[in-house]
């Protein structure tokens, strides 16, 4: 699975910095307004996720993870639009469904849930065979 991994991780790379040099070519506002938007979505999210039900304050260790967060919520919104820009819409919602579909860890989690049956039931198996 750990080549697997580099190379999902080579690939989503090279991708999101191809469509991120693509959004150079759109005006610079444009950018700017839909990589903020899309930080502060992604920051958001992250706020919502990370903060406890009781209405606690969030630990001063979970902002790097917020902040990580929103930075890439906005480089992937400005790579995916470039991608769109460059190879045109389909495409780029072809590659965003190919990474996602693809990622390593969806790949571990879906392994974990499927691994659990190895063998058919009994019962499953002789209607096989009848």
């Amino acid at each position: 699975m750990r080549t697997y991994r580099v190379a999902w991780w080579g690939f989503s790379g090279v991708v999101g910095t191809a469509g991120a040099m693509a959004a150079l070519t759109l005006p610079r506002p444009t950018v700017l307004v839909l990589f903020g938007l899309a930080a502060v979505t992604g920051g958001v999210l992250a706020l919502i996720v990370l903060t406890p039900g009781d209405n606690r304050p969030i630990r001063r260790d979970q902002w790097p993870a917020v902040f990580l967060s929103a930075g890439l919520a906005g480089g992937g919104a400005v790579a995916f639009v470039g991608l769109g820009t460059l190879l045109g819409a389909p495409i780029a919602l072809l590659l965003l469904a190919g990474a996602v579909g693809g990622s390593p860890y969806l790949a571990r989690h879906w392994l974990r849930i499927l691994g659990g049956r190895r063998q058919l039931p009994r019962s499953g198996a002789r209607r096989l065979a009848d």
